[in-house]
């Protein structure tokens, strides 16, 4: 059995371009608005969209809450053609279930993030008015965002965006970021005290001559730098091979590091995200974004953007098109809900680089525990068709391997909708409540570490004693 040996580089404690601290929400998701029967993006989105989902289900809301903390995102396309409903207030024409956004929904949106114990990060609507990007009309936004304060809802709303990929022509970052500009103002207008006001974030875009001119004219007054990441294409046909390539999850590095050097030159202050990912655009793939294979990515990139400095990674979507977490019907947990569920539990906010040596099938990344002080977390993916690897790790960097517990992530195939944690298949209780999680503890020295072909998942070096993985 082939053997490789893994390097913890304590310099990314040091927050330099090698590593960095990440918010206990790094792992958060997203709603989208399409509507039922939508005719572009197809029936995935049926009882999806913000609209439409039902958020009093209480498989649901016990499947959400257990992701906590985190953000939810409220975004996408068709946020920039929705009008809010505010009693006795005036709006444009809009059409239920399709762009109305009336406060009855919106209070059940609230509470849903209450119970939940999740924050909101909203889109809000740049086109409302004329519709053209520059003219946006404010006042349809001020009224939602006076409803909000009026009645103290600001406690679960995080913060705000304007505009969804606003790649028109004849608007530029520039004029992006004097939009946000005067939402700025909104937003202090209305909460004059500081230390509780909503983030303003921007400028939730893909594009990055459209990014760039924003971050250089909004740097000074943003909170959040956040935009759009995706590194595969849903009708791509070789998808699941490409999802068990390092150098085309590698794609997620070559992306983010321009804009992270972005970040770092204009707005130092600002905290950076990637607010709408998923593995492929085009709303997924059935079969591969929902299923086993995509967890080779989502913890690939997770760790990668943690390294670049990401704090926050809002995975497209909770539910919704083909590349949800959990599935749309049932609210039945996709292999990627497990999968973020166990790692949730697992790590704290710092991250470190890995070196692996010996083989190129193995990808990994380290944090700090989330639960023992001095602990040390490995996620790791065996990416090999067939070869199995035993795992050593570098004594100088981890005082002990055991006590340690291991997490094996694995299916029957690629392509299964269920994943099994140790040899056991994760699945909801028939009472609805969540399964065992527990990892397989290991006390003996001579007990290797094991990494199976198509497997991933995780190892926690609970009596590691890293030194800066104690504050």
């Amino acid at each position: 059995m082939p053997t490789f040996s893994a390097r913890v580089d304590r310099r990314a404690s040091l927050v330099e371009k090698i590593g960095g601290e990440v918010s206990a929400e790094l792992g958060s998701f997203n709603f989208d608005w399409w509507p039922n029967n939508s005719t572009k993006e197809g029936p995935s989105w049926n009882g999806a969209g913000v609209l439409n989902v039902n958020l009093k289900s209480q498989r649901f809301r016990t499947l959400t809450r257990a992701l906590s903390p985190a953000h939810l995102r409220v975004g996408g396309t068709l946020g920039d053609t929705i009008v809010y409903k505010i009693p006795g207030k005036p709006h444009t024409d809009c059409t239920e279930g399709v762009n109305c956004l009336n406060m009855t929904r919106w209070d059940e949106i609230v509470d849903f993030a209450r119970h939940c114990h999740i924050t909101i990060a909203f889109g809000l609507n740049e086109r409302y008015g004329k519709g053209t990007p520059g003219t946006w009309d404010t006042s349809n936004t001020r009224d939602f965002l006076e409803y909000i304060k009026a009645n103290k809802q600001d406690d679960v709303i995080f913060g705000f965006e304007l505009g969804n990929e606003l790649n028109f022509a004849n608007y530029s970052g520039a004029d992006c970021a004097d939009d946000s500009r005067t939402l700025r103002g909104i937003i202090n207008d209305i909460w004059p005290d500081a230390n509780h006001r909503p983030k303003l974030i921007g400028p939730d875009a893909g594009n990055v001559s459209l990014i760039t001119g924003f971050v250089q004219n909004a740097g000074s007054f943003i909170d959040v730098i956040t935009w759009h990441l995706y590194i595969g294409y849903g009708l791509e046909p070789r998808l699941p091979e490409q999802l068990m390539d390092p150098k085309f999850l590698n794609r997620t590095r070559e992306f983010a590091i321009p804009i992270q050097q972005l970040r770092d030159k204009y707005a130092p202050r600002a905290q950076l995200w990637a607010g709408e990912t998923a593995a492929a655009w085009h709303s997924g793939q059935n079969g591969t974004t929902n299923a086993f294979v995509d967890g080779f990515w989502y913890l690939y990139q997770l760790g990668a953007l943690s390294l670049l400095q990401h704090t926050v990674q809002c995975r497209q979507t909770l539910l919704g098109g083909n590349y949800g977490i959990i599935d749309t019907q049932a609210f039945e947990p996709n292999p990627d809900y497990w999968t973020l569920l166990v790692m949730k539990r697992l790590i704290g906010t710092r991250v470190f680089e890995v070196e692996v040596q010996g083989t190129e099938h193995i990808i990994a990344f380290a944090y700090c525990s989330r639960t023992h002080p001095g602990g040390l977390v490995l996620s790791f993916g065996n990416v090999a068709n067939e070869t199995s690897y035993e795992l050593e790790i570098d004594t100088r960097y981890v005082k002990s391997a055991v006590p340690r517990e291991e997490y094996h992530l694995s299916a029957p195939a690629l392509d299964s909708r269920s994943i099994e944690l140790n040899g056991k298949t994760l699945k909801l209780t028939t009472r609805d409540t969540l399964p065992d999680l527990s990892g397989i503890v290991v006390h003996e020295r001579q007990t290797a570490m094991i990494l199976k072909p198509r497997t991933y998942g995780f190892i926690h070096f609970t009596d590691a004693g890293v030194s800066h993985c104690h504050d």
